[in-house]
């Protein structure tokens, strides 16, 4: 009996997914402005009050850290959609190689936001934790890209300058989050312009790691991915950028087979 009512819940499981999936991406039309516009707006508003430079210089400065704040949930919408089983076939091949370590990632940084809620203490200007749980992050990064100057494409060395111009950005990058945590840590920032900087700084090392991941991914493969769910999103986009790249990455693709 047990195991007929069981039956019973995962047909009913497997007969509501497509009706989830329609719902959710269909008829009310995900899209990115939508989803990923308030993250960033949020993170450019903060940063405007909260960075020094006056009406000039401190929108200039939060535009930079705000562009990312949105690419986490971007991320997190991708993976769902890969597990999903909806998305590109190379994109889930692309996760499958890093899901483990993704889990680890958004899992961690959950339970470390669990901790911060429920234990009665108050968040103090000069913790650094947030942001430390992105600096690893850089330094796989880092990593990754030196060891792919070393990388071969029909036993001929790749083209090493932009991938060293990347790992540069990152090392500058890591510098400078060094010197602005060294700062907080020592409480001479205010609460919500350490908070604000944290935030922004997990955010790039995340970007950091997953795109130095895909290059490495293209390097090894010759192929470039693509995310369906984003491509959905970013339909109603007037440039239709990401259309073309898709295309682009459709034709580059079908020349690699």
């Amino acid at each position: 009996m047990k195991g007929s009512h069981k039956k019973t819940w995962l047909g009913l499981a497997k007969s509501a997914r497509p009706l989830f999936l329609a719902l959710c991406f269909q008829e009310y039309k995900l899209k990115a402005k939508f989803l990923l516009l308030p993250f960033s707006l949020l993170g450019f508003f903060w940063g405007w009050l909260v960075l020094s430079g006056g009406l000039f210089w401190a929108p200039l400065k939060s535009i930079y850290g705000a562009a990312f704040w949105a690419y986490p949930v971007a991320i997190a919408i991708d993976l769902i959609w890969s597990a999903l089983g909806k998305n590109q076939k190379l994109l889930n091949e692309f996760y499958s190689g890093l899901h483990f370590d993704l889990a680890g990632i958004f899992g961690g940084y959950a339970l470390l936001l669990f901790i911060y809620t429920f234990d009665g203490v108050q968040y103090s200007n000069s913790g650094i934790d947030l942001a430390a749980t992105g600096l690893p992050l850089v330094v796989i990064a880092i990593l990754r890209l030196a060891f792919m100057t070393k990388y071969e494409i029909d036993d001929k060395p790749i083209r090493k300058k932009a991938i060293i111009m990347i790992m540069s950005m990152a090392v500058i990058f890591l510098t400078l989050s060094t010197i602005v945590l060294l700062e907080a840590s020592k409480g001479e920032l205010s609460f919500y312009h350490s908070l604000w900087i944290q935030i922004t700084i997990f955010c790039i090392s995340l970007y950091l790691y997953i795109e130095s991941a895909k290059i490495s991914f293209l390097l090894k493969s010759g192929k470039i991915v693509w995310s369906s769910i984003h491509r959905h999103m970013f339909s109603d986009s007037e440039s239709g950028i990401y259309e073309r790249t898709r295309k682009m990455a459709i034709d580059h693709n079908n020349k690699k087979t």
